[in-house]
């Protein structure tokens, strides 16, 4: 069957770029990009992230931003992505490239409530909401990004760095949507202490959110806001802590604590560092829940628990060993 669709999203493309401040023709890359978007074009979001080579490498790169690298199967800089398929040198960009990408209707809308700091932790609310029904491995990510860096200068003299890839909520692994039937929303409420990131100003940071076919790579939309300064302080447990994992790290027998005041289904995703969802099971909660679920066929390593109510995703991160 063919299904007609009368209400879709002006999409705002994502442009990624993998650049290093060692990389002499990152240089003209990051020019050309600035040259096309700056004075052409206005309805787009960009991330860079700064990678560990040539040499020494970018000194704000980090394990998140060579991960995101290594999911594009990236092997050389500079390099850029459009809206997850257009993956060529980012000095071939241009006005009419762009164009064709943007003029694609979305048939997702990503609306930012809320982007706040509070010392150094972040809180971004959003909604998600598709206008049909979708299908596909597809998750949403909340990367907060830096539009305006300075200290991590390197070798091939540039001076300075635009929308740097500060942190990923809370992995490149991002979060499971809640439901893809059209006309229901997934409430997006993440938080991330910054404390140990390499932002330089807190007044300078914008979020950034977008939906990604984590199989496809495909990106079917994404928007930003500035972060301000919240009036009141923030709470970093107000959303973790509503999930406890025991044992953590764990021989794969593990006990969950759900608490969050509010009744209704919820469904819980296990997660690898890839992307791939490895266990899900669903319950009901009554403002509170204790399960326990058995995770012991899954091998070593790192994994992300994900609970997702009407309310929103709360994640943590598991090791199993």
């Amino acid at each position: 069957s063919i299904e007609v669709l009368d209400t879709f999203a002006i999409r705002k493309s994502l442009l990624e770029v993998f650049t290093s401040s060692t990389c002499g023709p990152c240089v003209a890359g990051n020019q050309n990009m600035d040259n096309v978007v700056l004075p052409n074009i206005s309805n787009y979001t960009v991330i860079k992230y700064q990678q560990n080579f040539p040499g020494a490498g970018d000194p704000f790169s980090t394990a998140t931003s060579v991960a995101r690298r290594g999911f594009y199967g990236v092997n050389s800089i500079p390099r850029m992505e459009i809206d997850g398929e257009w993956d060529v040198n980012a000095n071939s960009f241009s006005k009419t490239i762009f164009d064709g990408y943007n003029a694609e209707p979305s048939f997702v809308e990503i609306k930012i409530k809320n982007a706040r700091y509070a010392g150094p932790i972040v809180r971004v609310e959003a909604d998600i909401t598709p206008f049909a029904n979708l299908s596909g491995n597809l998750r949403y990510h909340v990367v907060v990004t830096e539009k305006y860096t300075t200290g991590n200068v390197g070798t091939n003299g540039e001076t300075h760095f635009n929308n740097v890839m500060m942190d990923m909520i809370p992995s490149e692994t991002g979060n499971a949507l809640t439901s893809l039937m059209s006309g229901s929303t997934t409430n997006v409420n993440l938080l991330s202490d910054m404390s140990s990131s390499n932002v330089e100003e807190f007044m300078d940071l914008k979020a950034v959110v977008f939906v990604q076919d984590m199989t496809t790579r495909k990106i079917l939309q994404s928007e930003w806001m500035d972060i301000s300064p919240s009036p009141t302080s923030i709470d970093e447990n107000d959303v973790a802590a509503t999930l406890n994992i025991f044992p953590n790290p764990s021989n794969g027998l593990v006990n969950l604590e759900y608490i969050s005041g509010n009744q209704g289904n919820i469904t819980i995703n296990v997660v690898n560092t890839l992307g791939a969802t490895v266990y899900t099971t669903n319950a009901v909660s009554n403002g509170s829940l204790n399960k326990s679920i058995d995770l012991s066929q899954l091998t070593k390593g790192i994994y992300f628990v994900n609970v997702a109510s009407e309310n929103g995703t709360t994640t943590k991160k598991l090791i199993i060993q």
